[in-house]
């Protein structure tokens, strides 16, 4: 089992996402979005490398990822070895990929 750490942006940022969605659409939407945040995080935890590459970070060093947490956003990681994964992002796509790499 691999060692799953959040970065303190990714953690502002899921922390400002759900807190979002509870005011604009609700505990249950709230709720649906902190269990599917947490499946992934423990499948990453079992299979580190099951995200696809995240393109935007691909001239990056490092092993970049990414899930898909629901249409709006995405969870991006960097696999720093098959016991560490270090959560960067909770990306929303309507944002530029390319700003990416500011987080790391």
């Amino acid at each position: 089992m691999a060692k799953i750490e959040w970065s303190n942006h990714a953690l502002d940022m899921a922390e400002a996402i759900a807190q979002e969605a509870k005011l604009v659409y609700g505990k249950v939407v709230y709720n649906k979005l902190i269990d599917r945040i947490e499946l992934l995080q423990n499948r990453l935890a079992s299979m580190p490398r099951m995200g696809s590459k995240e393109e935007a970070l691909a001239e990056e060093d490092g092993e970049f990822r990414f899930l898909v947490i629901n249409k709006r956003f995405k969870l991006v990681y960097e696999v720093i070895n098959d016991e560490h994964v270090l959560i960067i992002a909770v990306w929303d796509f309507r944002q530029d990929p390319r700003t990416m790499r500011y987080f790391l």
